[in-house]
Formats: C-alpha cells, sequence, structure tokens
C-alpha cells in the first residue's frame, strides 16, 4: 500500500467557485484509491476501482458522491471530476507527504 499524508486537493465548482488547497489522504492498494478529508467538519472518503491502468472511478456513499481520477504512470497529479448532493465539478490533488 502506498499512502501519500500531506496531499492538497484543489475544487472546481460548476457555479464557478474554487476551493484551493484543502488537505487531504490518498491509499493506493491491489487496484484500489481512497481519498479522505474533512469538510464542514465532516470526514469524507472517496474510494474505488482502479479500472484502467491510472484510471478510477470512486464513490463517496455519505455525501452521495462519484468521481473519476487519472494519473499518468507516476506523475504526483491526479485529476478527475466529482459530483455530489446535486453538484458538480472537477478536482485536482497533489500527492506529496
Amino acid at each position: 500500500m502506498t499512502v501519500w499524508r500531506g496531499c492538497s486537493m484543489d475544487s472546481y465548482y460548476e457555479t464557478g467557485e474554487f476551493y484551493p488547497d484543502t488537505p487531504c489522504e490518498v491509499r493506493i492498494s491491489g487496484g484500489t484509491i481512497a481519498v479522505s478529508y474533512v469538510t464542514d467538519d465532516q470526514f469524507v472518503v472517496y474510494e474505488g476501482p482502479e479500472i484502467e491502468p491510472g484510471h478510477f472511478e470512486l464513490t463517496a456513499p455519505k455525501v452521495s458522491g462519484r468521481a473519476t481520477l487519472h494519473r499518468f504512470q507516476d506523475d504526483e497529479v491526479l485529476e478527475g471530476s466529482w459530483s455530489e448532493d446535486g453538484l458538480s465539478g472537477m478536482w485536482r490533488i497533489i500527492l506529496e507527504n
């Protein structure tokens, strides 16, 4: 299992809002990814399988969330889209320890 504890997440909303530098943790193990963070005093975990090398589909039942993340080779950046509770947008995670 590879764990990045000091990651930074940028969230872009379809409404034009931008939330930079949200701390998060990323774990990749055995073809599965998990991204966890705290927002509005709520602990959120998006988790899901690698559907193709570097391409993940995630869900977060707690917030009715669905997302994608993409990583090219051993790049330190994950990028994708998300939707939850009627909102949607894009996100970028910088992998750091």
